[in-house]
């Protein structure tokens, strides 16, 4: 394994093997290493969410403590794996997933990052189709769970600017067979996917340690910090004062940008979104939500 490792830090396999053979090599490593924390070296807080859903303002709040890590930059370590995000999968509950290769490839992470103990913040937003078999597999592991949610209109009004019809059928698993592109029906199917998406997370209540809003975290980062750093101390120290990146916008204290992305709707899209949740009208007001 040694001689492996090495030859991964000198070469630069994507050039000379493509994609999917650095990958494949990778992926073999991780399966090999069998490397298991110490009690206490290792913590998980899993953030289920939508996207766009305030996850990464939380993320960037939880990292300013010392003991948080990322998997990866963006705090989704779906991107580590094809079988965890490649097209017909992100959001395939019954797509067939090699957790113990999850349990390799995401340790090998937390052993190159060290410094231990490390609280792992992990939010990829596919994760709530496979929560149940992620808490098994580092169930030897302290592991928490954080129902992030957000007002369903900001979050469809974000969708729209952010994900093409193409992205929606490639990567979310959507058919969008004769729905044209910012048409009313796109908004109807935006607030459809918003709807199913609040079940699995409800779904998800008997295994989910606190519920938080996108709301109340802008609103009083703060308090909401007090309230996780009781449930997790390892998260004690983060910067309850900390400007932060999130998306397109430079550092400034957290901010409530709802009314900003809502207002870009017209009163015909906020009616189609509506008309999408109304299926799912009691798994919306279950997670605190009105229709406008």
């Amino acid at each position: 394994m040694s001689s492996t490792k090495s030859l991964l830090r000198s070469i630069n396999f994507r050039k000379i093997m493509g994609e999917s053979l650095h990958q494949s090599l990778i992926e073999t490593v991780a399966k090999r290493d069998t490397w298991t924390p110490e009690p206490g070296q290792v913590r998980w807080l899993f953030i289920a969410t939508f996207n766009n859903g305030g996850s990464t303002a939380l993320g960037e709040l939880l990292d300013t403590a010392s003991a948080a890590m990322r998997l990866v930059d963006d705090g989704e370590g779906q991107w580590l794996m094809p079988q965890l995000h490649a097209p017909g999968r992100r959001w395939n509950a019954d797509a067939v997933v090699d957790y113990k290769l999850v349990r390799g490839m995401w340790l090998r992470e937390v052993r190159k990052v060290g410094g231990f103990p490390k609280l792992v913040v992990e939010k990829s937003p596919g994760n709530m189709v496979r929560m149940r078999p992620l808490l098994e597999t580092f169930s030897d592991m302290p592991c928490t769970v954080i129902r992030l949610t957000r007002d369903p209109y900001a979050v469809c009004a974000s969708w729209a600017k952010r994900y093409s019809l193409e992205h929606l059928e490639k990567f979310w698993d959507e058919d969008v067979a004769g729905v044209e592109t910012k048409s009313l029906d796109h908004y109807r199917l935006l607030g459809d996917i918003y709807g199913r998406r609040a079940k699995l997370l409800l779904g998800l209540e008997d295994v989910t340690q606190m519920a938080l809003t996108y709301e109340e975290l802008t609103e009083n980062p703060r308090e909401v910090l007090d309230r996780l750093a009781e449930l997790e101390p390892l998260l004690h120290d983060a910067d309850r004062e900390a400007k932060l990146r999130v998306k397109d916008y430079e550092p400034r204290p957290l901010e409530n940008m709802n009314a900003r992305q809502i207002s870009k709707l017209t009163p015909e899209q906020v009616a189609a979104i509506s008309a999408g949740l109304e299926p799912h009208a009691e798994a919306v007001s279950a997670l605190g939500y009105d229709f406008r």
